[in-house]
Order: structure tokens, then C-alpha cells, then sequence
């Protein structure tokens, strides 16, 4: 519908409010999970490191537009407007210690131009 954050069923739960709380945890805990994986590698380095954590992460359709949106610090409101097509590839890029990411782009089925976050 045109308002997902306020979609509710007959039990009084809210699927879509639920899905984004699961897909900001799953989106925090990355996030962690990249700032350990950095520190591990300045101390394996000798200080030095390359700045860059890479993390899979495999889904379907509506959990995966939730991690996209909350990836861009955005909310409920954004679900389906980021369909994610079978077997969908999306590259996220964020700078360690940020809360959102800072652009992003589809690999597959086709290689898009960058999307900056904010921007769509």
C-alpha cells in the first residue's frame, strides 16, 4: 500500500515494522562485525590496514530491500521501492564508524551506475 510502516494485521502485529527491526539489528551487527575485523587487521598489520571489509550476506526479496533501506538510514516508507530480483546482487560501501552507508549499486542482474545514499 502506499503507507507500509502502518500495514497491520487482524492479530495487531505490524510485518513490515517487524521486518525493519530484524533487518537494523542484522545491519548493526555488521557494522560491529566490520569495526572488529578492522582493528584486527591494523593490530595483525602493525597499524596498517586496507580500510576494507567485504561481507556476504544472502536473503530474499523483502529482507533484503529492509537491509538496503536501513543500510540507508532509511525507513519503513521506502519498502518496494528497491524490488530485489531473484538472485539480485547489491554492493553497499560505508566508511568504518558510520551508521549508514554512503552509496550503493546493483551488480546483478546488471551493473547500475552508483546510487548515493539519499539520492535513490
Amino acid at each position: 500500500g502506499d503507507n507500509p510502516k502502518e500495514f497491520k494485521l487482524a492479530s495487531g502485529k505490524f510485518p513490515i515494522r517487524d521486518l525493519f527491526e530484524r533487518a537494523k539489528g542484522v545491519w548493526t551487527g555488521l557494522l560491529e562485525e566490520a569495526h572488529a575485523g578492522l582493528q584486527e587487521e591494523e593490530a595483525l598489520q602493525g597499524g596498517v590496514t586496507k580500510g576494507r571489509v567485504q561481507t556476504l550476506v544472502t536473503g530474499h526479496n523483502g529482507i533484503n530491500q529492509a537491509m538496503l533501506c536501513a543500510a540507508a538510514g532509511m525507513d519503513e516508507d521506502c519498502f518496494r521501492k528497491y524490488e530485489f530480483p531473484n538472485c539480485g546482487i547489491c554492493e553497499i560501501v560505508w566508511n568504518p564508524g558510520e551508521a549508514r552507508a554512503r552509496r550503493w549499486r546493483w551488480l546483478y542482474p546488471e551493473k547500475s551506475p552508483w546510487n548515493e545514499v539519499g539520492n535513490g
